[in-house]
Parts: C-alpha cells; structure tokens; sequence
C-alpha cells in the first residue's frame, strides 16, 4: 500500500502489522494537512513523485496482486499527482493486479476508467463535537 499525504504513525499502520506479515505500507507525505492557507510545499510535490515512481516498480514487478493508493485522489485534488499519470497507471497494469484508489473528490474521468466505484459519505462525525483523535482508532 502507498499511502500518498501521509507521514506519521497511525493505527492502521500497526493494524496491518499485527494482521499480516504480507502487507507492506510506505507513506509519501509529510502528514500535513492542506488548506487555502496552507497549501502544498516543494517537498510534498517530491513526494508524491517519488511514491507513483515506487508503486510503478511495485505494479511491475509482479510480487503483490493488490497494490492500493491511499488517499491518491486527494494527492489528485491537490495537484500533487497528476490525473494522466494515474490513467496511466490503470491502463497499463498487468490484468491479474488489483488496483485499488482511496480518497475523496475522485476527478469523473478516473471514474469512468475504473471497473468499480464506491462512495463512503459521512453521515455524522464525532470530530463535529471536538472529539480528538483517539489512540488505536485514529493514531
């Protein structure tokens, strides 16, 4: 799994470790969250480069059959990644790979070339009533 806007430990990083030996994650962000106020920096745009260039290794190199891009239409929102790059990606990947795409405001286009999408809406939050992030579910 390449995890695209992420830099920190979390506890789905130590879910997947304790689950499975056969699950490899690497993140591609400094953890930071964007805003208009707050846009990207230099480094966040180098990231995010140097994660579509692993997970073009990884699709190549044939080791997983499930290769996910946490959050990548988010780093798509942002500019980070470009829309072409991940068409790309969707069109020339071996048939056997299963590629899944995470995050939210997915462009139409990536839509239309993808074999399946789902839609998670939020409904109700606790984070709304200033709940912080609890350790073991969101750190």
């Amino acid at each position: 799994m390449g995890q695209f806007m992420k830099g920190s430990s979390s506890s789905e990083l130590v879910s997947a470790k304790m689950v499975s030996k056969f699950i490899t994650i690497e993140q591609y962000g400094r953890g930071t969250l964007f805003s208009p106020l707050n846009p990207p920096a230099a480094d966040d745009f180098k990231l995010a480069e140097e994660g579509i260039e692993k997970i073009k290794a990884v699709i190549s190199s044939d080791e997983y059959s499930i290769v996910i891009l946490d959050e990548i239409n988010t780093a798509m929102y942002f500019k980070l990644v470009e829309l072409k790059d991940i068409l790309k990606l969707i069109k020339e990947k071996p048939g056997h790979i299963e590629l899944v795409l995470t995050g939210r405001n997915a462009p139409s286009e990536l839509i239309q070339n993808a074999d399946l999408v789902t839609e998670m809406a939020e409904i109700k939050h606790y984070y709304k009533k200033g709940v912080l992030p609890r350790e073991g579910i969101e750190r």
